[in-house]
């Protein structure tokens, strides 16, 4: 039974495994969540989300071509964002990224067991604030990206 168990456990470990240097880049970012606490290896806002600050304001030229290619640069400025949270860098669509990015919790949740008033810590470091900013950037390119697909939709543009 226990060897059945130990077999299951294995097999459900590997069946996450992206390719080598993928596992190692994760398992890294995961392992040092404690230095980042710390506001060490902090990773960037993307500059796109920091500059923005009316997701409803208007393009120099009203186009599809101009609202599609913003869509375009704010998908991707968002998807690097997202890479900054352990838990959500994998694709989360099949079994292996769910599977992976549980494994990465996990790693997290170890690395960072040990790291005494965590709290205080990261409002001194100034990790919370950057957090925070990354959420907010975050929630306006979103509304931006919405806005620009309704312009897009309203106007019969392709793409959209």
């Amino acid at each position: 039974m226990k060897h059945g168990l130990t077999l299951l456990a294995l097999g459900l470990i590997l069946s996450g495994c992206a390719t080598a240097n993928e596992e190692v880049d994760h398992f890294g970012y995961a392992a040092l969540s404690a230095a980042r606490d710390f506001g060490v290896g902090a990773k960037p806002i993307p500059n796109q989300l920091q500059t923005l600050e009316n997701p409803f304001g208007s393009v120099p030229v009203e186009s599809c071509y101009s609202w599609y290619q913003e869509a375009r640069h704010l998908e991707h400025a968002l998807e690097m964002n997202e890479g900054r949270r352990v838990g959500h860098r994998r694709d989360n669509s099949n079994f292996k990224g769910r599977f992976g990015n549980l494994r990465d919790v996990g790693v997290k949740t170890v690395a960072t067991l040990f790291t005494p008033y965590k709290g205080i810590l990261r409002q001194i470091s100034g990790a919370a604030a950057h957090e925070k900013e990354a959420k907010l950037a975050d929630q306006r390119a979103r509304l931006r990206l919405g806005f620009l697909v309704g312009q897009g939709r309203a106007n019969r543009c392709q793409g959209f």
